[in-house]
């Protein structure tokens, strides 16, 4: 009989158990999640901006905010106007025109059912900077258009650009040097040079800084001429070469494309006019023709029927002009093994 007395006890005390701690879990489940949010504090941001032109201003990273809020402006302010960027979560400010001087809004960020006001402080068109931890966006937006210049390959030149560029900002640096270009930046003007003449559209770029270090990048085009002197350098230096080639004589039929014929033929890059070349003599053992296609130009050289699989030397001569006016000769020799 005691037996039973103390199962059924202890069945008790097991019970009472569950039951505390259900209680216990309860109280747990039912105690309110503490809202950060209604301690903080929201900061007061600091704007300055050019005149005319929209600005964003980022509320969150000026504030830091504990968790998911959303923002609105509650009072617009008097020399422009706020909108909201959805796809950013940012306002957008846009002043009047014509306005400048101070300007103020007042913006509302809310979370869950607690909702908190800050202002926002505008300067417009002013080069003063605020000293507060807010976030400031610069006075001035530096943006560098792209140049274009005629040249000619005439000893060192100096480019035509500003002394200094919007926000007071000045060339700082150079980005590529293509040849045969020499470039050189000399007390912030852009030099050029040419280590031989030359005929060809070239482009570089230069960096662009202000004192407080914001940059950003040009581009230059320079559209080279040969010199404007009554003689003619590239004259001169043309002064086309021997070409040699060596074919196998089970082979009767081969093409030469004008990039192994023409690129030793003259000392001024792009003076030579593929479309000028054109057979003076020869050659004796075959035919040669010129054939131009999508691929390129070419010259086509075919062994005579009595020549095929016959070892020796044939050779060509040809012709060719440049823009500057000179025009030379060369010979292709065939060396068929």
């Amino acid at each position: 009989m005691k037996t039973k007395y103390n199962k059924m006890f202890r069945s008790v005390c097991f019970l009472l158990l569950i039951c505390l701690l259900a209680n216990a879990c309860d109280k747990v489940k039912d105690t309110p999640v503490p809202n950060t949010f209604s301690s903080f504090e929201l900061k007061t941001v600091n704007v300055n901006l050019v005149l005319n032109g929209k600005s964003d201003i980022d509320i969150a990273a000026a504030n830091q905010f504990p968790g998911e809020v959303s923002i609105r402006i509650k009072t617009q302010p008097g020399k422009g106007t706020i909108t909201l960027d959805e796809a950013r979560k940012i306002f957008v400010y846009e002043p009047i025109e014509d306005s400048t001087g101070k300007d103020s809004a007042e913006y509302e960020a809310c979370s869950q059912s607690i909702c908190k006001t800050g202002w926002i402080y505008i300067i417009i068109d002013d080069t003063t900077r605020i000293d507060t931890d807010s976030i400031l966006i610069p006075v001035c937006a530096i943006v560098i258009s792209n140049y274009s210049f005629l040249i000619n390959t005439s000893g060192f030149q100096s480019l035509t650009l500003p002394d200094t560029f919007n926000c007071g900002a000045k060339i700082t640096a150079l980005i590529a040097n293509p040849f045969p270009l020499n470039i050189v930046l000399e007390a912030g003007k852009i030099r050029v040079n040419f280590s031989k003449p030359f005929v060809d559209t070239l482009i570089f770029s230069f960096k662009v800084c202000t004192n407080d270090n914001r940059c950003d990048t040009g581009q230059i085009t320079l559209f080279v001429n040969l010199p404007a002197d009554p003689i003619n350098p590239c004259i001169a230096l043309f002064k086309p070469k021997n070409d040699s080639f060596i074919m196998n004589r089970n082979i009767i039929t081969k093409s030469f494309n004008y990039n192994l014929i023409l690129p030793n033929d003259s000392a001024c890059i792009g003076d030579i006019k593929p479309e000028s070349l054109s057979i003076v003599s020869g050659p004796n053992r075959g035919t040669a023709i010129l054939k131009s296609n999508i691929q390129g130009r070419f010259l086509r050289y075919d062994l005579d029927s009595g020549n095929q699989n016959i070892a020796g030397l044939d050779s060509l001569t040809y012709r060719i002009n440049g823009i500057s006016g000179a025009r030379g000769t060369a010979k292709i020799f065939f060396r068929i093994l």
